[in-house]
């Protein structure tokens, strides 16, 4: 996904108004616009699968007007796999967004080139979890997101997803030039390079500075909302009918021949926020859950409206256990007063605050994406006593790790059948018994581990190792310790952005 020329996604969204015919004039018109143009170009649905989607006591409640809208432009499955096949018939690539798990498995029935994550949806765990599991390309927009969250979810995507790219996008309907935000493009790509960086925009369908800018920025894929004004069809303040795509197209190829191809901390404002809001899913109870039972993923579903004090589905993960403070029934909400959370990633969070600290007190470069191996040995209840956090920078037939210590800590006495391996100390102190010896390192100073030699990692203050070694297998570590050696589960992989 993207490249030089980019990828143009354009998002029919509702603009169908409900109507296969008025979706096929669409695209008509925009493949009457990009025709003229040399762009891979790929048209966009959006997929909800209503009766699941709404809660079944709103379901024709037209006081929620997204619960309105999307009941009065509602397209049943054939409709959509006409629009599809009509699509694909003037030789356009189709993208669709799903918004629950249901329409995830219909568009691994259809003929999808691309899934869509929107917004509302990058951090709503239940429906991620269900999309990592397809093989299709995946595009992910982050408006309204810090970025601590999408570091977690480009942590969770990227170790499943074969083609993963990021959007910048800002969720406000239409965007004002002021609140575009476009140097978070450099802040994306910089901080998750090399995942591809695109720009979905809802600025005014009359701008074409933005979207320069953006390309200017590397920008690799560009979104925007269409639709058609004929037969006195209204489009909203964002979406461009073929007038506006066409001086929009004819602004990104001015742009191309000119390029040659600073982080901001951008905000999120309260009005992405509320926007958000209103399309998220929240969590409601399907089964019977008695007082002090944990919640799982058999006892709820989700769905629209999100009420006020609810959990959504982006607070419901596998990170977390939920314990019922009250006893739930069928069909009602979940609100944060009925539930007890407890956050099972809050200590590897911590280990991994700690790893970065360290980098930083010691002033070392390191790759910006730092693939941590955290070492349990007797559990992460004990790790600040025993274990080990590791990241491996390169591993062919010669090896090198960092090795991070903290203070106090001690990584249990094992060997290597065939590895051999150089310990030199960057930062801090490091004893390491050798064979019943006790050997003392201070940054600068070197020691080599034959094959077969038992050794033991400790320190008081703290430590940051570099080791150098032959090719590293995982299954070469023989622990003294028959605990140790029998627990299968003692580690744990994170990603730290430097």
């Amino acid at each position: 996904m993207g490249g030089p020329s980019p990828l143009i996604i354009l998002d029919i969204a509702n603009n169908h108004n409900g109507s296969i015919e008025h979706g096929k004039k669409i695209i008509d018109d925009i493949f009457e616009v990009t025709s003229k143009f040399d762009f891979d170009v790929a048209v966009k649905f959006q997929y909800r699968d209503l009766d699941s989607f709404i809660h079944p006591s709103f379901r024709g409640d037209w006081n929620y007007k997204y619960i309105k809208r999307f009941e009065e432009t509602r397209l049943s499955t054939v409709e959509f796999e006409q629009l599809i096949y009509y699509a694909k018939s003037k030789g356009f690539l189709v993208a669709c967004t799903p918004f629950d798990e249901i329409s995830v498995d219909l568009i691994e029935k259809q003929d999808i080139d691309i899934l869509k994550i929107a917004s509302v949806s990058l951090t709503d765990w239940p429906l991620l979890k269900r999309i990592s599991n397809t093989n299709l390309p995946v595009i992910a927009s982050t408006a309204g997101s810090k970025i601590d969250k999408i570091d977690k979810v480009v942590s969770f995507l990227s170790k499943r997803l074969n083609q993963f790219a990021l959007m910048h996008c800002v969720a406000s309907y239409p965007t004002p030039d002021n609140n575009l935000q476009l140097n978070r493009i450099d802040e994306l790509k910089e901080r998750y390079s090399p995942i591809p960086i695109g720009y979905s925009t809802h600025e005014n369908p009359g701008n074409t500075n933005a979207v320069k800018l953006a390309i200017a920025k590397g920008a690799q894929i560009l979104e925007r909302h269409v639709g058609s004004k004929e037969n006195n069809n209204a489009l909203n303040s964002y979406s461009s009918d073929k007038s506006n795509l066409r001086k929009w197209l004819n602004s990104i190829n001015e742009i191309l021949p000119m390029l040659d191809y600073k982080p901001s901390n951008s905000q999120v404002n309260d009005t992405e926020v509320i926007a958000l809001q209103g399309l998220r899913r929240g969590v409601y109870i399907k089964n019977i859950v008695d007082k002090g039972n944990k919640l799982t993923s058999r006892d709820v579903y989700f769905a629209i409206p999100l009420q006020d004090n609810q959990l959504s589905a982006n607070e419901f993960s596998d990170f977390s256990d939920y314990v019922a403070i009250n006893s739930l029934v069928p069909n009602s909400p979940l609100f944060y007063e009925d539930v007890l959370v407890e956050n099972k990633q809050k200590p590897i969070t911590l280990i991994v605050e700690s790893i970065k600290s360290m980098i930083e007190t010691a002033n070392l470069p390191v790759p910006k994406n730092l693939r941590l191996e955290i070492s349990h040995h007797y559990g992460l209840e004990k790790f600040s006593k025993f274990g080990m956090v590791m990241s491996t920078i390169v591993n062919r037939e010669y090896c090198k790790k960092l090795l991070f210590l903290r203070e106090g800590q001690t990584n249990p006495e094992h060997y290597h059948k065939i590895k051999e391996e150089t310990f030199n100390c960057l930062f801090g102190e490091l004893e390491v018994v050798l064979d019943g010896i006790i050997h003392f390192l201070e940054p600068g100073m070197t020691l080599t581990i034959p094959v077969g030699a038992k050794h033991l990692l400790r320190t008081k203050i703290g430590a940051i190792v570099e080791e150098i070694s032959t090719k590293s297998i995982p299954e070469d570590s023989y622990y003294s310790d028959p605990v140790v050696q029998k627990t299968l589960d003692r580690k744990t992989f994170a990603t730290i952005w430097i």
